[in-house]
Formats: C-alpha cells, sequence, structure tokens
C-alpha cells in the first residue's frame, strides 16, 4: 500500500468508451502467460460446465500455515485436509471430529509440496476465479466473497502482494486479456477473409469501490462522498446512490483504482492482525457488451462482476480491542451475525417451500446484507471463498467458519443473463415497425391485385362501401401505429446515441484535465 496521495476521479454514473483492440495490448504484461485462460473460456463456450440458470453457492475453504503468534503460543494442528474437497477438523480436549466436503479446498501449500502458501495464488484464482469470471463473461452476474476470521487469509487471498496477486487483481488481468484475444481473433478472421462471428462483441468496462465501515457506506475512490444509501430499481435491484463510477480501459486502470482504494481504506493493527481490515470492502466492475447481430439487431448485455472481501469474525478478549477498536468489532461482529441468520435461511428456503412454509429473511438488517442480496438469492452466480486457521487455539472460530461454509453451499441462485433495458426496448420496437410494415404491405398489395376498392363494382354497392371503408380504416389505424411505433424508436435511438456520445465526451475531457 502506497502512502502516497493522488486525487480521486470525480466520475459519477459514467459508462467507458468502448475498448479497442490497441488500448488492450497493454493490459497484461509480456511475462505473464494467460493462453489457457482463452483455451478455458473457449471450451466452457462448446460445452460449458455450469450452463443451468440455477446452481448452487460455490463454496471454497482456503487453510494457511500457522503464523508466529500461533507458533509462539505452541499451537498445533487440528484441521486436516485429506483431498481437493475434504476436510477434518479435530477438538483436541474432547478428541471429536467434524467432517465437511466442499466444491474446493486449499491447504497450506500447492500440489506441490515444495511451493509456499503465496505460490497458492495461482491454484486458487485456476480453481474459483477463473469460474467467476467465466459466468461474467458469459453474460451472468457474478459473485465471489471471502468470509473467516481475522487474521485467516482474506485480504491476503483477494488481493495479495505485488510479487504475488490475489484473486481481484488476477481475474481483471485475466478479463482484459480476453477482450485482446477476442479482438484479435475477429481480426484474423477479417483478415484471411471470413466474416466475423455475427456476435462480434465490443466491450466497456467500469469499475466502483467501496467500504462498510461502522455500517456507513464510504466511497473509496472518493473518499468526500460518505453515509451512501442503498436503494432498490425494479429492473437493475439494489444499487448504491451516488457512488462514483470510473471507466477503464486496461489493467493499470484497475490497479491504479485498487491501489486509490487501498489507500482510503480503514485498517489498525490488534493483537490478532497487524494490518486488520475493520471495514467490508466491496469492488465492482460492470461489464457492457455490445453485438450487432446478423438481422441488424443490436444486443447489449450488461454483467456486474462483484468482489467482496469481508472483514473478520473477531473476539474482544483475543484480538485486545478496546475503544475505538472495540466498536468497529462489534459493528463487524453483528453485520456477520445478520449474514449468517440470511445463509442459514436461505439453505431452508427450498425445503420450506415443499412445506408450504414462508422464512423470513432478514435483509434488511444491515447494510451489508442489502447490498449483498442479489448475490446470495438473485441475479447471479456466487462464490465463496473461506479463509480458516489450522491452529487449534482458534478451534472455536475455526468451526463456526466451517458451519457458515457448509450453509452457504445449500443456497440456491437463479441467473439469467442480463440485457440492456434500453436495447431491449429498441429491439423490441424494431420488430413492432417490421411487423406492421409487412401487414401494410400485404394489404396494399391485395387491394393493388384487386383494383381500387372505390373503382370496383362491389365497392359500388352498400355492402362494398362499407367493407371499403372499414379496410381504409384498419390501414390509417395500421398507419398511425406504424408512426408512433417509429416516432418512438427514433427517440430511443437518438437518446442511445446521444448517451454513448457524451459518456465518450465525459471520459475524454477527464483524460484531458
Amino acid at each position: 500500500k502506497s502512502k502516497s496521495s493522488s486525487p480521486s476521479p470525480s466520475l459519477q454514473h459514467t459508462s467507458a468508451p468502448v475498448i479497442s483492440a490497441d488500448v488492450t495490448s497493454h493490459a497484461v504484461n509480456e511475462n505473464d502467460s494467460m493462453d489457457y485462460v482463452w483455451q478455458y473460456i473457449s471450451q466452457q463456450k462448446e460445452n460449458p460446465s455450469m450452463s443451468t440458470d440455477s446452481s448452487n453457492v460455490r463454496v471454497a475453504i482456503r487453510m494457511r500455515p500457522l503464523n508466529q503468534r500461533e507458533v509462539d503460543l505452541h499451537a498445533q494442528q487440528c484441521v486436516d485436509m485429506f483431498s481437493g474437497t475434504d476436510l477434518m477438523i479435530i477438538d483436541e480436549e474432547t478428541t471429536m471430529e467434524n467432517k465437511f466436503s466442499f466444491d474446493y479446498c486449499f491447504d497450506a501449500k500447492c500440489l506441490d509440496s515444495s511451493q509456499s502458501f503465496a505460490g497458492n495464488q495461482q491454484q486458487v484464482f485456476d480453481k474459483l476465479g477463473l469460474e467467476v469470471l467465466t459466468n461474467a463473461w458469459n453474460g451472468y452476474n457474478a459473485s465471489l466473497f471471502a468470509y473467516g476470521q481475522t487474521g485467516s487469509g482474506k485480504s491476503y487471498s483477494m488481493m495479495g502482494s505485488d510479487a504475488d496477486p490475489g484473486i481481484i487483481p488476477r481475474v481483471c488481468m485475466a478479463l482484459f486479456y480476453l477482450i485482446q484475444r477476442h479482438y484479435e481473433t475477429v481480426e484474423g478472421q477479417i483478415q484471411a477473409g471470413s466474416k466475423a462471428e455475427p456476435s462480434d462483441r465490443h466491450f466497456s468496462v467500469e469499475a466502483s469501490y467501496l467500504e462498510i465501515y461502522n455500517e456507513r457506506i464510504r466511497d473509496l475512490l472518493d473518499p468526500s462522498r460518505a453515509n451512501l444509501k442503498v436503494r432498490e430499481h425494479p429492473q437493475t435491484g439494489v444499487f448504491v446512490e451516488n457512488l462514483s463510477t470510473c471507466a477503464v480501459e486496461n489493467y493499470k486502470d484497475v490497479s491504479d483504482l485498487l491501489e486509490m482504494g487501498l489507500q482510503q481504506r480503514t485498517t489498525a493493527a490488534t493483537q490478532m492482525n497487524s494490518e486488520s481490515s475493520r471495514s467490508h470492502s466491496v469492488f465492482t466492475i460492470v461489464i457492457r457488451m455490445k453485438s450487432l447481430l446478423a438481422n441488424g439487431k443490436q444486443a447489449v448485455r450488461l454483467c456486474k462482476l462483484c468482489l467482496v472481501d469481508l472483514a473478520g469474525s473477531e473476539r474482544a478478549a483475543s484480538t485486545g480491542a478496546t475503544g475505538a477498536r472495540l466498536k468497529e468489532g462489534a459493528n463487524i461482529n453483528r453485520s456477520l451475525s445478520t449474514l449468517g441468520r440470511c445463509i442459514s435461511a436461505l439453505a431452508k428456503v427450498a425445503s420450506a417451500e415443499r412445506d408450504g412454509e414462508k422464512i423470513n429473511i432478514p435483509f434488511r438488517e444491515s447494510v451489508l446484507t442489502w447490498l449483498l442480496r442479489e448475490s446470495l438469492c438473485g441475479n447471479a452466480k456466487t462464490a465463496m471463498l473461506a479463509t480458516v486457521s489450522p491452529a487449534d487455539v482458534n478451534y472455536g472460530e475455526t468451526l463456526s467458519t466451517l458451519r457458515y461454509a457448509n450453509s452457504a453451499k445449500m443456497i440456491a441462485t437463479k441467473a439469467v443473463v442480463n440485457e440492456d433495458p434500453t436495447t431491449k426496448i429498441i429491439n423490441e420496437l424494431r420488430n413492432e415497425v417490421m411487423r406492421l410494415r409487412d401487414e401494410l404491405s400485404g394489404a396494399g398489395h391485395s387491394q393493388g391485385s384487386s383494383g381500387s376498392l372505390s373503382g370496383s363494382p362491389v365497392a359500388q354497392s352498400g355492402g362494398g362501401a362499407e367493407e371499403g371503408m372499414s379496410s381504409k380504416k384498419i390501414n390509417e389505424k395500421m398507419k398511425e401505429h406504424l408512426l408512433m411505433a417509429e416516432n418512438a424508436l427514433q427517440t430511443y435511438a437518438k437518446a442511445w446515441e446521444s448517451k454513448e456520445v457524451c459518456y465518450h465526451c465525459i471520459y475524454i475531457y477527464l483524460l484531458v484535465i
């Protein structure tokens, strides 16, 4: 964390300009080989492993090595991971064994025992982070949150270090690598003389960063915006009002925002952690994928990638917290307790629905749970990384974390591919215009083939006159509807184009100043 300060961007609710291929070339270091990411995404596209909209929360457990404090206390290891998915925790006093199974279990070392805990960062990304990124790339909302006792390695797993980045930097790095490879693939198809795929996409990416400190939301990219409110939109769901959103074109832009946010995040030293996070942080990436389909329609997908680093649960007796630290710890535990009750209630929803029962889920009792509502039970594919200490002196906290995670894996979410509301309206209006034009064309053709209604013998009779007047009224009504649909289409299209131009101008202006 750099101690130098830099001005915060004042970009509020803006969209990034479309990312071009030459810009994304700066997204990944030359020494980083991420070809396997592109291959993995391509394989998932052909045979997706999580193709169903309905899926349970994916849960992974990560165990760190004993730290110096635990070594000084002569602590013994009470957690044993005996496979990539199973573990056992033993109470040394009663010799009671508790066994758990999860989607992934990461030991203190990689599969290669010669590598250290730090080298395990790549394995965590390959198993968990890449899966979350794949869901976002396919157009779904995706969420990943880290939970665990204070000092168990949550922030290290999510952020990492300069030498060995965590999940958040690796996901962002891989995202811009995928965009770069996509453009290179399309360009290669064009140069080879073949047309690009109808689903050829253009990308724009935005990012926001906030913390929840003492049940109040603060914008980490613009610290002057404090005590922000959580609102709910009928179409887009829960959002934070007046939260700044910054356009990013490459990984360096994201890295700068992360560094800026980390400088502002609230941390303090306790007896268990010298750099204890005193707040929950939420880093959100919004990806807009615009496609021009073969039938001339425009399709825009909006997906939100939410990466959450929760503050650690703690006991005052262990942390030695007093004064402000004690108040912070109480608020952290209160919000995590509410999250735990929400997870327990959500885990019972499926069985309760079968029995005809109604379960109250206390989302509104905490800012954290209200903000994460969509991730836990709404339109999102969610993963959870629970970090634990292997020391027997932390047996109670570790067992609590494992039970917490065990409940989370029973939660089912239902995700759908997101289409931009404005684009959806434009496409519906375009379909309506085409339908009305076809009907008018068919009516005109039938009239032309049978001659003028007014000049025909049938039209000169009373019944024929009535039929002719009725046809004219129908045609006039259809023309009126067509004109209304065309005007509405033009209005929405102009609004959409002006919005894109406006966003681009704002972004260029901010680059200049």
